[in-house]
């Protein structure tokens, strides 16, 4: 204990712990503590702060930090490992992908595949203890991938996607790590042809999946004479959720999970935007239903990008009364089907014409398209919608109606007539401002000219039978040429190919920044205007507003990563005098972005102009600090800053993408 009360425990062991009052020695309170170490060898790859990739390990009772193994030549994104045979499988960064097998002993690169067969890069990997040998599943976003080659680089090539069940389960945005538990029987209930069910039992794979909200997915494949298929079998919240933000490095995520079989603890590695962050997760007791997150600590300032992909027992420790997938041998099974993966939008088949027809979710499947023959329109819901119906109109002589897709439980479509179409929605809570839809039209061969789309919204009154009242009307304007779309004449919407991208408040600034190319999306399909955004993404936005104007001004900053994609906006900011670091020598590029960050920014680059705006209004203006108290009364005074309610300010919160694209627009407005 020292001078200031703070006990540290050096060992494990259980005592108690007394409290004195100085005032009256008569006052005391005990408590009894229990220190349990972690006797857990980790092993996997990291690069250092001196940019150099490397193998590692890690014994978390007998070492305060890692200890250094062979070097790699390339820089891993995800790791697979055959614990069998001792196969390691390195997935780069670069080089469109490239899987390579990896001696463990010498670093030495023993075979390498050729690019990924989906085109997409791998977040985390788990290697098939069960369907293997050789193959591994991985995730992508909202993609879990079937089990495929390591060495062909199939790992997220044909596979399930979870957007739907993330969305509306857990919030979430997207898997950010993937371990494998093992083998499994699982009892499926399958209808027979006579309208009978039987169980049928199979052996199938268990795989924990952890997502950006925090909850852990236990999830059952199999494979079956038609192909794969899967259940979900457990679904387990742990304490991360709310408290972590999972920042992605461009198109990486930089996450990883496994599980030490013996004793069923999962280690997270979690990467926070300037280093790798370490966690264990565990069920305390059989009925605990949240499962314990402990910081195990972190592989330094600026070691990143790490991923574990082994974790064992090295001694006796605190054993769990059973590993989470433990009991667990049935499954809700998925309503999406395994198939390729790729990055097209989601879409249904139409119910006949005439007809209005209940539309299921399994109806809601991906389905290429080619964009220069289709048009794509989202419908919205008004704000404090959850029921209302939808009239569209077009030219049938130009367009043919294709697919429409439930966004949020859609309850039918009717197909009126050849250039009129009726969506109908109802009792749908959580739908005010979002979208409900999305029709998609096909241009008919050798159309060309001007064509219309008109939108018009109704919604029922609070009295049941009421007639329907118009409450919005939208016409969406396309110029055609030779069977294809040549632009937009009246209402080009660039969200459209965001899948996540949806009729809320920011829409419109979104619109305009991948217009004006200020901002591009996290993935080809996936803007995630919710996730959080980055300062050097701010800046970089900013730097593109500007023009991309030339910089040769050096910086203090000795965490900018040479040839990144921020690296000649910092310069170019910090030559301005636009930009301060978080210390002399420090930008923390990744670092989450402030709400009071972003308006000193801006005020900086509007020339640091007086205000006399009071903030007086705002409950917590008094957390504004010093630098950005002027800054942040200029943008309120502005209008480019808005409360988050008409009594707070919200300076200290993280700036979503969403809302740093809304103020740089406003901004720019000025």
């Amino acid at each position: 204990m020292d001078e200031t009360g703070l006990v540290t425990a050096n060992g494990a062991g259980t005592c108690t712990i007394t409290a004195t009052s100085v005032l009256d020695p008569s006052v005391a309170a005990s408590c009894t503590v229990t220190v349990d170490t972690v006797n857990l060898e980790l092993r996997g790859t990291l690069r250092d702060a001196d940019g150099n990739s490397k193998l590692f390990t890690w014994d978390l009772d007998r070492d305060d930090t890692w200890t250094a193994g062979a070097s790699v030549s390339i820089t891993p994104a995800a790791a697979a490992y055959d614990k069998s045979s001792g196969s390691l499988y390195l997935q780069e960064t670069k080089h469109s992908y490239a899987m390579h097998q990896v001696d463990e002993e010498t670093g030495e690169i023993l075979a390498s595949s050729g690019m990924a067969r989906s085109g997409l890069p791998t977040w985390d990997l788990a290697y098939c203890e069960y369907f293997g040998p050789g193959e591994a599943v991985g995730i992508y976003g909202t993609y879990l991938g079937s089990p495929g080659s390591l060495m062909k680089n199939e790992t997220v090539y044909t596979g399930w996607d979870f957007f739907t069940y993330l969305i509306y389960v857990t919030g979430a945005e997207k898997f950010i790590a993937v371990a494998s538990a093992g083998h499994q029987e699982l009892v499926v209930p399958e209808p027979q042809e006579d309208g009978t069910t039987i169980e049928k039992t199979y052996d199938a794979e268990c795989f924990y999946l952890l997502d950006d909200a925090g909850y852990l997915w236990v999830f059952g494949m199999y494979e079956t004479d038609e192909g794969w298929a899967g259940g979900i079998l457990d679904l387990i919240p742990t304490e991360l959720a709310g408290k972590l933000t999972f920042l992605q490095d461009g198109e990486f995520q930089y996450c990883s999970l496994v599980e030490d079989r013996e004793t069923g603890y999962l280690v997270l590695s979690y990467f926070t935007g300037d280093t790798t962050e370490l966690y264990l997760l565990y069920r305390q007791t059989p009925e605990s239903t949240v499962l314990t997150a402990v910081p195990l600590g972190n592989l330094g300032d600026q070691v990143w990008p790490a991923t574990i992909y082994s974790a064992s027992s090295t001694g006796t420790q605190a054993q769990q009364t059973q590993r989470l997938c433990e009991g667990l041998d049935t499954a809700e099974m998925l309503d999406v089907p395994c198939t390729q993966l790729t990055l097209s939008d989601h879409s249904v088949d139409l119910a006949p014409a005439g007809t209005l027809q209940a539309l299921s979710e399994a109806e809601s499947r991906p389905a290429a398209a080619d964009e220069k023959k289709t048009i794509s329109i989202q419908i919205p819901a008004p704000q404090d919608s959850t029921n209302g119906l939808v009239h569209l109109t077009y030219d049938p002589a130009l367009l043919t109606l294709d697919t429409v897709t439930p966004y949020a439980g859609l309850s039918s479509v009717n197909r009126e007539t050849d250039g009129q179409v009726t969506l109908a929605y109802a009792g749908i809570p959580g739908l005010s401002g979002n979208s409900a839809a999305e029709v998609t039209f096909r241009v008919r061969e050798d159309a060309s000219g001007v064509t219309k789309v008109t939108c018009n919204t109704l919604e029922q009154g609070s009295q049941i039978g009421t007639q329907e009242q118009p409450v919005s009307t939208a016409t969406f304007t396309y110029a055609l040429s030779g069977g294809q779309v040549t632009g937009s004449a009246g209402h080009d919407c660039p969200s459209l190919r965001f899948r996540d991208l949806k009729a809320q408040w920011y829409h419109e600034a979104i619109d305009e920044a991948l217009n004006k190319g200020l901002v591009n999306g996290m993935t080809e399909d996936l803007f995630q205007p919710e996730g959080t955004l980055t300062r050097a993404q701010f800046v970089t936005i900013l730097h593109r507003l500007a023009g991309c104007p030339d910089s040769s001004q050096d910086t203090p900053f000795t965490d900018l990563r040479s040839g990144s994609f921020y690296e000649e906006a910092v310069r170019w900011a910090y030559e301005k005098g636009y930009i301060n670091g978080t210390s002399q020598s420090t930008f923390s590029p990744n670092a989450p972005l402030t709400r009071e960050m972003a308006a000193a920014i801006l005020w900086r680059m509007a020339g640091s102009p007086a205000s006399s705006q009071a903030l007086d209004g705002f409950a917590d203006a008094a957390q504004i600090h010093p630098y950005a108290q002027t800054a942040m009364a200029w943008a309120v005074e502005q209008a480019i800053v808005v409360g988050t309610t008409a009594t707070t300010l919200a300076p200290l919160s993280t700036a979503t993408r969403a809302q740093g694209v809304v103020l740089v627009m406003r901004y720019a407005e000025k």
